[in-house]
């Protein structure tokens, strides 16, 4: 993050979204918009080296917000946007072999 802070992130494992989506509870995530501010947090594991664990709860997500602060939202989604540019550049070499 542009704060100094290091995150680090991990491609997530196939459940993490589903995780995610229902931790928020059936209300939250009717929400796109909130679902989408959310959904990055599955790439965190760590902030500056300290583990990350999935937030479990709609209260816990908005809590990691909250930490992260506008420079590691910023950050995080910066992150997420290089993995997925990454898969899709992978994606299109596998698919010219």
């Amino acid at each position: 993050a542009k704060d100094g802070r290091k995150l680090t992130l991990t491609y997530p494992g196939p459940l993490a979204q589903f995780d995610l989506v229902n931790a928020m509870g059936a209300e939250a995530a009717d929400n796109a918009r909130l679902v989408r501010m959310f959904l990055p947090l599955i790439y965190l594991s760590a902030i500056n080296e300290e583990s990350i664990r999935l937030p479990t709860s709609l209260r816990e997500m908005r809590a990691l917000v909250a930490r992260l602060g506008h420079k590691g939202l910023s950050a995080l989604q910066r992150g997420v946007t290089a993995f997925d540019t990454r898969d899709e550049a992978e994606t299109i070499a596998a698919a010219k072999k």
